[in-house]
């Protein structure tokens, strides 16, 4: 017996905890009650999640704790139109189709229409007695597919889990799957690796390997990463002709190694705790695995390298959720300054400090010294030597066409628009970051970054400085002080972009964004995405090569729920930068007064547009409490109890900022439903709060999770200061150790370059080169649905796992060092 096996025996339970109830059973498959397939070593999704271009869909293979292949579906390539006929299109998008469990086989079957022809199929998953799966594909109402270039069926395989291995067909193809995409390009973008009635991937890994058959026409494998990073190796199968038979008949054989056995988790924050902090190391195993019996075991770690052991317990069982079991090993009560180690019979988890100064270095500065440098939009950034990007974009903007519905949720509400279509809008080449690894700024994302910078600076002071900004040659150069703190030079280079939209317009715009899909894709230095020369119509049509249609779009549509949200941040501007900055404190300070007075006076401007809030109100009162903050004119306090039901329809969501506000309220009736509805927030807080095994909530979603809880739990400091006995701090420190390590599948840090785990690649402008950027905060950990977690940790490009945007580095900034303020203030 392998180390491995005797090593997770020795701790798990024989008894097994049941996913779902099991509806039925073949072989060693059972059909789980959220109705996928289900055995030890593999998992089958049928249409449990769509969401093909994020590599989330259709039939999904989960191979020995690993989510190997998606998108399993049926693929149409087809002509605009043949002969008259209507080009097929799907009902309801073929999205989540309807799903039939079929007790006496123990299959799933999946029902596919189209709307304007008689065309539908069906896709049968079928457990078989030796624990491979068929997918069958039967057509109905069709008897050949002229209409159709072609027709396939696809499935995708992760390249992370399959490149450097082998693979073989029965024709006799073999070889090895690429590192990078190397095949020959052809027509039909990429040529075959394989072709044959069977493929094998990965035969020399018993944890990978897993074949693929046909019992009718050939099956290729395919690199389809030949257009885009993105994509994954492929398995297409033809599609034959059979009447009322199967059309498509797959047979799919994961290995099966009995030997195997799922790794526990031990997941604690990478950084460490402070003394006075609660400290939970979270075990998570398979819940069809056992529970953890053995004792777990903290060990301190000496100046000589002797260890000593300071504590052992059974893990107390937290309980179930999703797939998996978990349990806690609670050692809240050591207090001792050191470096420990947590060890549950042959595995251990990383080495860890607990020590009064832990988040005082080391944690939150590489996301403000290096992360938002590199995100800054119309400079150009080096740190040392390296060149993270040139000055980009100059020539921003032109006007976007009215109506345009453009991608990644770009508006352009139709009627007026500001500048004609088409037409430069001057002043917009200047301030501003780019929201993620895309080659856009919008007002959401740069503007609620504005705002957290404002409200750090004002908690917490930040006098760092490490980075050097030239606004006059539009420079930025890292790790290189210049006697200006580095936040309130982050925070003028938001409020310059903000700023200029009202140097245009009374009111901020949606953003701005590239025309050109391909532009919007690409990797690598922003300074090269246009040319930064203000493109000149004329010119193009006098002939002028250097000409080059490249200038972004900027989306003007007007809405007034953002509009509250600029007023909010720039009135905290005001209120927090120096002299030294008094110029643009004034003018932030006048337009949200403006602000507040236009939208006071009109009926409110509603259009929904990507970085847009979503509740009028919330915006509203949160507004009108900055700017008491920094008018002191009582018409805004006046506003909010007059707003009374308002602010309680939206307490939870408001709270944290009338908590700065709530003494100067004077209104009895105000005072007395604020503190009834404080104390039910309290509650539906904590019960919140205890529903996962993280103390933070995880809602069900495509994106990973981190960036919700961080917006949810970074103002809840202010909760925890204004009423301790009300809101423990222990939701911020959850939050935090979530961010850090303490999360579900493993224990890497999400913050890229915090923690002892090597950083992973993630989804950033320089994700092609499998690389990062330090102290940049992905989405992390998502959910696959129904209930299997996933965080590819070598592969940047599944962007609702990996990738950055710099409103997730801001809120992980102030929760830093909120918690720092907590912890060291008496």
């Amino acid at each position: 017996m392998n180390l491995f096996l005797r090593s997770a025996m020795l701790f798990f339970s024989m008894g097994s905890l049941l996913l779902a109830e099991a509806q039925t059973a073949k072989g060693p498959w059972k059909i789980t009650g959220d109705e996928y397939l289900h055995s030890k070593e593999v998992s089958v999704l049928a249409y449990h999640n769509h969401y093909p271009v994020g590599k989330l869909g259709g039939i999904e293979v989960i191979h020995h704790d690993q989510r190997i292949a998606t998108n399993g579906m049926l693929y149409f390539r087809h002509r605009q139109q043949l002969d008259g006929a209507p080009v097929p299109k799907p009902i309801p998008d073929v999205a989540i189709p309807p799903r039939t469990v079929h007790p006496e086989s123990s299959s799933i079957r999946l029902d596919f229409a189209f709307s304007n022809i008689d065309f539908q199929y069906a896709i049968h998953v079928l457990p078989q007695e030796d624990g491979a799966f068929g997918i069958n594909v039967h057509f109905e109402g069709v008897e050949d597919l002229s209409l159709l270039d072609t027709v396939t069926f696809v499935m995708d395989f992760f390249p992370g889990s399959f490149k450097g291995k082998s693979y073989l067909s029965d024709r006799g193809d073999l070889g090895h799957l690429p590192y990078d995409f190397h095949s020959v390009i052809t027509a039909s973008n990429s040529t075959s690796l394989a072709t044959g009635s069977q493929i094998t991937l990965a035969p020399e890994d018993p944890e990978r390997t897993i074949a693929i058959s046909a019992r009718s026409g050939q099956i290729q494998l395919l690199d389809s990463r030949s257009t885009e990073h993105n994509h994954w190796f492929t398995i297409a199968a033809e599609v034959v002709p059979n009447g009322t038979g199967p059309w498509v008949e797959l047979v799919i054989q994961p290995n099966r190694w009995e030997e195997w056995v799922r790794p526990p988790v031990l997941a604690h924050s990478q950084v460490g705790y402070h003394p006075e902090q609660a400290k939970v190391l979270t075990i998570e195993t398979l819940a069809d695995q056992g529970v953890p019996e053995q004792k777990a075991q903290l060990w301190k770690i000496g100046i000589d390298g002797k260890e000593e052991l300071v504590m052992e317990q059974v893990p107390k069982s937290w309980g179930a959720f999703m797939r998996y079991h978990y349990s806690e090993f609670d050692f809240t009560h050591i207090t001792a300054p050191g470096l420990y180690q947590v060890r549950l019979g042959d595995y251990a988890s990383d080495v860890f400090p607990i020590k009064e100064s832990i988040y005082e270095q080391g944690v939150w500065q590489l996301s403000l010294n290096t992360f938002l440098p590199v995100q800054m939009c119309h400079m150009e950034v080096k740190d040392r030597t390296k060149f993270w990007h040139g000055q980009c974009h100059m020539d921003d903007a032109i006007q976007a066409p009215s109506g345009t519905q453009f991608f990644d949720g770009f508006r352009q509400a139709s009627g007026p628009t500001v500048y004609s279509s088409h037409e430069h809008i001057p002043g917009l080449a200047t301030g501003g970051w780019h929201d993620a690894a895309d080659d856009d700024i919008n007002a959401g994302s740069t503007g609620r970054t504005t705002y957290d910078l404002a409200l750090m600076i004002e908690e917490f002071g930040m006098r760092y400085d490490q980075t050097t900004i030239d606004t006059v040659t539009n420079e930025v150069r890292l790790q290189r002080p210049d006697g200006v703190p580095d936040a309130v030079q982050q925070l003028v280079h938001g409020l310059k972009w903000i700023l200029a939209n009202y140097q245009v317009a009374d009111h901020s715009f949606v953003g701005v964004i590239s025309q050109h899909w391909e532009t919007y894709l690409q990797a690598g230095g922003w300074g090269q995405m246009t040319d930064n020369q203000i493109f000149q119509p004329a010119a193009e049509s006098a002939g002028n090569p250097q000409a080059i249609n490249d200038d972004r779009l900027i989306f003007t549509s007007k809405d007034s729920r953002r509009e509250y949200l600029m007023a909010s941040l720039l009135a905290a501007s005001a209120r927090v930068l120096p002299q030294s900055h008094s110029h643009y404190a004034a003018r932030a300070k006048q337009v949200a007064r403006e602000i507040w007075q236009r939208e006071q006076q009109a009926a409110p401007v509603i259009y929904d547009n990507v970085g847009t809030p979503r509740k009028l109100w919330v915006q509203k009162i949160i507004a009108a409490t900055e700017l008491y903050l920094t008018t002191k004119d009582s018409k805004y306090l006046d506003f909010l109890v007059a707003s009374k039901e308002e602010v309680i329809q939206n307490f939870d969501e408001v709270v944290w900022a009338l908590s700065r506000v709530e003494k100067a309220i004077k209104h009895a009736g105000f005072q007395k439903a604020y503190k009834a509805e404080l104390n039910k927030s309290s509650k539906r807080m904590a019960a919140r709060y205890s529903e996962t095994p993280f103390g933070v909530i995880m809602p069900n979603q495509v994106w990973g999770y981190n960036w919700e809880i961080l917006w949810d739990i970074y103002t809840k400091y202010y909760l925890s200061k204004a009423y301790p006995e009300l809101f423990p701090a222990d939701y911020l420190y959850n939050a935090i150790h979530y961010t850090l390590g303490r999360h579900p599948i493993s224990n890497i840090s999400h913050v890229s370059g915090v923690g002892t785990h090597e950083p992973i690649p993630a989804y950033g402008v320089n994700r092609a080169d499998f690389a990062y950027i330090p102290g940049g905060v992905f989405s992390g950990v998502e959910i696959v649905n129904p209930d299997f977690f996933e965080l590819k940790d070598n592969h940047p490009f599944l962007w609702q796992q990996s990738e950055y945007i710099v409103f997730g580095a801001t809120p992980f900034i102030f929760s830093i060092l909120a918690a720092d303020q907590l912890l060291t203030t008496d």
